[in-house]
This record gives C-alpha cells, sequence and structure tokens, in this order.
C-alpha cells in the first residue's frame, strides 16, 4: 500500500490518544502535536502547493516582495533567508505555528480531546489539507484559537489574533465582521436563508466579484463554476443534520453558540456556491474552511449530550469509523499526498 506511512502515522496517534485516555495526562497530547508537527514540517513534494511555496521561496530570495504575498509570511521568508534556510524550514515553522495553534484550540474548547483531535488528523480539510494552503492553514488555526474570546465577547482579542492571522493570509479579515453574527445573534435556518437571500441580491449586482477582485481573490471571479464533487453534498447532509440534532439540545451550553452559529454559516457557504455560477467553488471551500473547523469541537460536544450511555457510545464509534476510513480513503487516493518523502534540509548548504 502506497499510503502505509499515513496508516503508521494513525497507528501512532491511535496509541497516544489511547494512553492519554488511560492516564489523562496532557503530555500525550503534546507528543501527537509535536509527531504531527515533525510528519508535515518533513514532507517532500507532498501537497498541490508544494512546488509553488518553493518557487515563492526562490523568488522572495532573488527579487523581494514581488507579488503581493502577505507581509507576515513574505517577513517570514526574508527572515528564514537570512539564517541562510530553506523553504522547507518554512514548512517546519509554519506547521509547528498551526499545531500550536489548533492544540490551544482542542484543549482549551473541547468536551472529547481525543475525539477532536482523530477529527482533526482524518477528515481531510483539516491535517491533510494544511498539507496544500499552508498560509490559510496558519490563519484557520488562529481563527480557532480566536473562539475563545468571541465565547467571552472579548472583541479586541479576537480581532488582534485575526489581524495576525491576515499577515498570513488576508482572507482572515473577514473574520472581523463574522465576530458580531457569532456573538450578538442566534443563527436560525429562516435567517440563514435571509442571509443567503441578500447574499443572492448582491452577488447579482456584480459587487460580489468586484469585493473579491479588491481583495486580491479576482482570479475566482473569472474562472468560472466547477463541477460540484460529492464532498459538497456531504457537508450540507452535515450541517443539516447537526442543526437538528442541536434543535433537540435544550440545555446548550452558552460557550457553544457560537459553534451552533459557525455550523449554519457552514452551510450558508455551501448553498452560496451553487448560486454562484461566475465564481469558482474553490473560493467558497476555502472560505468555509473557517467555519468548518468548528466540527472538531462541536462534533464531541453533540454527543456527549446525547441522552443514554448506549447511544453516546454508538454515535461515537459511528464518528470513530466514518473518520478512520475517510482517512484510508483519502491517503488511499490523493495523488498529491502520495509517495510521501522527506527532506531534512532545512539549510542551505
Amino acid at each position: 500500500m502506497d499510503n502505509w506511512v499515513y496508516l503508521v502515522l494513525l497507528l501512532v496517534a491511535g496509541f497516544l490518544m489511547v494512553l492519554h485516555e488511560l492516564t489523562r495526562n496532557k503530555a500525550f497530547h503534546k507528543v501527537l502535536a509535536f509527531v504531527l508537527v515533525v510528519f508535515s514540517g518533513i514532507r517532500h513534494d507532498v501537497g498541490t502547493d508544494y512546488r509553488s511555496y518553493v518557487e515563492i521561496f526562490r523568488n522572495v530570495h532573488i527579487r523581494g516582495r514581488y507579488y503581493g504575498i502577505e507581509w507576515g509570511y513574505y517577513y517570514l521568508m526574508r527572515f528564514v533567508s537570512w539564517l541562510n534556510g530553506t523553504q522547507q524550514l518554512v514548512f517546519l515553522i509554519m506547521a509547528t505555528a498551526t499545531i500550536i495553534f489548533i492544540y490551544k484550540y482542542i484543549d482549551g474548547l473541547s468536551s472529547n480531546r481525543n475525539l477532536s483531535w482523530l477529527l482533526y488528523l482524518c477528515i481531510g480539510p483539516y491535517y491533510l489539507g494544511s498539507f496544500n494552503g499552508v498560509r490559510q492553514a496558519l490563519s484557520i488555526a488562529i481563527f480557532a484559537y480566536s473562539l475563545k474570546y468571541a465565547n467571552k465577547e472579548d472583541y479586541w482579542r479576537f480581532a488582534f489574533l485575526n489581524i495576525c492571522g491576515s499577515l498570513f493570509h488576508t482572507s482572515a479579515l473577514l473574520m472581523l465582521a463574522l465576530y458580531f453574527i457569532l456573538t450578538k445573534t442566534r443563527l436560525t435556518m429562516v435567517k440563514a436563508f435571509c442571509v443567503l437571500l441578500v447574499y443572492t441580491a448582491v452577488y447579482s449586482t456584480g459587487l460580489v466579484a468586484i469585493a473579491m477582485s479588491k481583495l486580491g481573490y479576482g482570479s475566482y471571479a473569472s474562472r468560472g463554476h466547477l463541477e460540484m464533487d460529492l464532498s459538497y453534498i456531504v457537508f450540507v447532509l452535515i450541517a443539516l443534520c447537526i442543526w437538528l440534532i442541536l434543535l433537540l439540545i435544550r440545555d446548550m451550553d452558552r460557550d457553544y453558540l457560537v459553534f451552533k452559529n459557525l455550523n449554519f454559516l457552514s452551510l450558508i457557504a455551501i448553498l452560496a456556491a451553487y448560486i454562484s455560477p461566475g465564481i469558482s467553488n474553490i473560493a467558497f471551500t476555502r472560505f468555509n474552511t473557517y467555519f468548518f473547523i468548528t466540527y472538531v469541537v462541536l462534533v464531541p460536544y453533540i454527543i456527549s449530550k446525547l441522552k443514554g450511555t448506549k447511544i453516546r457510545t454508538t454515535a461515537m464509534l459511528v464518528v470513530v469509523v466514518v473518520s478512520i476510513s475517510y482517512y484510508f480513503w483519502v491517503t488511499s487516493t490523493a495523488s498529491d499526498l502520495l509517495p510521501y518523502q522527506v527532506n531534512l534540509g532545512f539549510f542551505a548548504n
């Protein structure tokens, strides 16, 4: 099997989760985070954007800020270049920062940290997705951690973190306005439908394409519509199922209302892709990853709220089996992940 390295990673992760379950020692999750950092940081030619990042590093070293790369990522590359480092060192630093924020996100907000780590590792848009959109993966991790302050209605810390995230991917700036939706309202299906109607009206005026162009994403508005794959339907079903389950949870903790709103925003983003024929689905997929990160915490919370030990155990087993199956399928079929190769050349000769 070409994906044997990924299966070994899964076994190691599972072993560390079992040790944590038996001892309740956070050290095992820290070791797991370290393993994920190393696995991501030493990969070579793995991920669709790997070679593009290598080329960007080379061009920045020679020509400076030759195009509109975000300032945070630009200065990171310049710093690594000053150290006589390589793009591989940049990957390692970015992986370290991303996993640190994910660790703090899960540790601070999850009701079942083992399940959250399993979801993060196994579901494609999370850990494996960070092999591609390296810059946005860090911004999303920072956004996920900032939800701690959204729960506390501490806008300035929430804003500060996402402004920092925007230094690596400008899409994080859009999260600043979402704070007020997340904390000042309770989204319902009716409200979500109204938001979708407003978006449809704005889209019909051409303002969406103009805004994307101004933000540096004009290429997505000119690529045309791509065919929807099965994952979009799956994500719609996930969002709808979670919404239906949340309707039955009457004693929902205040800290998780933000996540309930994020679930609706995820659903809106997916449906918006269907009604935007002039915009590439990639734009909505990338934007939705900010909302989709909520399921790492929301799914374990929902399971913990189910009535009856047998129901909770069954739900847990279903999620575990589906997650592992999805991981096996992705690592077996995604050509950009295979073969997994290693590069320890962090510094130039």
